[in-house]
């Protein structure tokens, strides 16, 4: 009995280790009987794809799974049970392809993948880089019997967003303006195209804003009209300040355009000038307001010349007249003790002046005993200027003082 225990522990880490791989083999065996592959149609998507890059390899689809049902009960084996997808988390962005492994799972619990074709994948990233390039719109074949304005654009630059490749290859977006046959007037949004130096879009490029505003004028029947030029004044001058008057460097301009838009057109008036507190002249060169489809052929601009002064007023005063530079020994008798003074100013500064506060001047210094003519004078402050003296002269009669009798006794 005890050599029949001795035999079968004897070395027995080994057996038990041949027992296990002969019951790993066996499940295996039985496993592989029951695995099974079919063909499938599962699309390779993307995980984990870090930021700011973009994916430039195409990932495909999943050909064929091998699986194993746990349950054969009421199993559905569709391409729809399974989702496939790359790891991105790890990947560089960098102009090398990398092997990423692809992973398939089923959406039913019974259904175990045991592997699927591919089993691996090259994947390559790029960084996203922006860049700004110029908006190029060029208009379509013309017409015959029509000819076009230079188009106007809403947009002179834009962005593209793309992979760091094909970034570099953008030199401009375009938009092409097609001409219609009907002669109207293009006024719309067209779509921005990325292209290379040779004119050849350029694919998996976004461009921001997405489309420019173009206007084209189209012409069906061209003339010419020569009207008066008339300024457009906007704005306030400086307090107390008018515009005197305004002067072109040209009086009249010659505009373009269908004969139907210029027949309603007298006079073509400037862009808007602004005179905004100014106190001083003005001289600026500026563009002309026109309708659309009119042009302005010559000048293209005018050089607008604003002359600028002081709002004066004027307002006449009666005032006291006084004579000055008496002499002790003498007495002087005026013709007149009042005159009419009209003085010119900023109605702000007249407001402040009243007839009592101003003194008329007769300048009585060296005139003799007699009657004599002198001309009245008045000082003013600064800003005021004397218009007139109404009368100017007045007539002055000088006589000699008379002096006290030496005899006369005080009191007497």
């Amino acid at each position: 009995m005890s050599r029949l225990l001795g035999a079968i522990v004897y070395n027995w880490p080994l057996k038990l280790m041949a027992l296990a791989l002969a019951t790993l083999l066996y499940a295996g065996l039985v496993f592989s009987q029951n695995a099974q592959t079919r063909p499938v149609s599962v699309p390779i998507v993307a995980a984990n794809q870090p930021a700011g890059t973009i994916l430039i390899s195409a990932l495909g689809e999943v050909s064929d799974i091998r699986y194993f049902v746990t349950d054969q009960s009421d199993v559905t084996f569709t391409s729809s049970n399974f989702s496939a997808q790359v790891d991105l988390a790890q990947v560089q962005a960098g102009p090398e392809s990398q092997s990423v492994r692809v992973v398939v799972v089923s959406a039913d619990p019974r259904i175990q993948v045991l592997a699927a074709t591919p089993a691996f994948v090259s994947v390559r990233l790029e960084k996203v880089e922006p860049k700004d390039v110029p908006v190029v719109v060029i208009p379509g074949a013309v017409p015959d019997g029509l000819e076009i304005r230079p188009p106007e654009q809403s947009l002179k630059t834009a962005t593209v967003r793309g992979a760091e490749s094909d970034i570099a290859r953008v030199v401009q977006v375009r938009a092409i303006i097609p001409i219609d046959t009907s002669g109207i007037d293009i006024d719309r949004d067209f779509p921005l195209s990325p292209v290379d130096e040779l004119g050849e879009r350029v694919g998996g490029v976004d461009v921001e804003p997405s489309s420019v505003r173009v206007s084209v004028v189209v012409i069906k029947d061209e003339t010419t009209k020569t009207v008066p030029i008339v300024p457009a004044i906007v704005g306030n001058l400086g307090e107390g300040f008018e515009v005197a008057r305004v002067s072109f460097s040209v009086p009249v301009a010659s505009l373009e355009g269908d004969s139907a838009d210029l027949a309603e057109i007298t006079t073509v008036r400037t862009q808007p000038i602004s005179i905004e507190g100014r106190t001083t002249d003005l001289d600026t060169a500026v563009g002309f307001d026109l309708p659309q489809g009119v042009a302005a052929v010559a000048p293209q601009q005018v050089v607008v010349h604003v002359f600028v002064r002081a709002v004066t007023a004027s307002r006449t005063f009666n005032a006291g007249v006084v004579p000055t530079g008496q002499r002790a020994d003498r007495v002087y008798s005026l013709s007149i003790g009042q005159t009419q003074v009209t003085i010119g100013g900023s109605p702000a500064h007249l407001d402040e002046l009243s007839g009592a506060a101003l003194t008329v001047s007769a300048n009585v210094a060296g005139l003799d005993v007699g009657t004599h003519q002198v001309t009245l004078t008045i000082s003013v402050e600064a800003g005021l200027s004397v218009l007139a003296i109404s009368p100017a002269t007045a007539t002055v009669t000088v006589t000699s003082a008379v002096a006290p009798s030496a005899s006369a006794a005080p009191g007497g």
